[in-house]
């Protein structure tokens, strides 16, 4: 099944929403390296165009979510601990950032 116009339109602007969201959300917890990364690719997202360059953003964020180090290691810390609030909201965050990542790829 190809994905329709409209459906990669709005996959597109889904993957831009949530990057964003945890973006800012990274930002605003001091943790600029995902940030920026994460940032960078909201803005890809934004400016490419159907197809290859799409698909790109999708695989360079998927790449996030593996092996040591990645994505899924990272913890937020406030004040020298890590509270279960602020972290399941960046479990969330994460989380709909790779659903919306495998959105973005069109199934065959």
């Amino acid at each position: 099944m190809v994905t329709r116009p409209d459906e990669a339109a709005r996959n597109r602007g889904a993957f831009v929403t949530v990057a964003r969201s945890l973006a800012q959300f990274l930002r605003d917890h001091d943790e600029k390296r995902w940030s920026g990364s994460i940032a960078t690719l909201a803005e890809r997202a934004e400016a490419a165009g159907d197809g290859d360059d799409i698909r790109q953003v999708a695989s360079q964020t998927l790449r996030l979510f593996g092996g040591m180090g990645s994505l899924n290691d990272v913890m937020l810390p406030v004040d020298g601990s890590y509270p279960r609030e602020v972290n399941a909201r960046l479990d969330a965050l994460t989380s709909e950032l790779y659903t919306a990542a495998h959105a973005l790829i069109p199934s065959r």
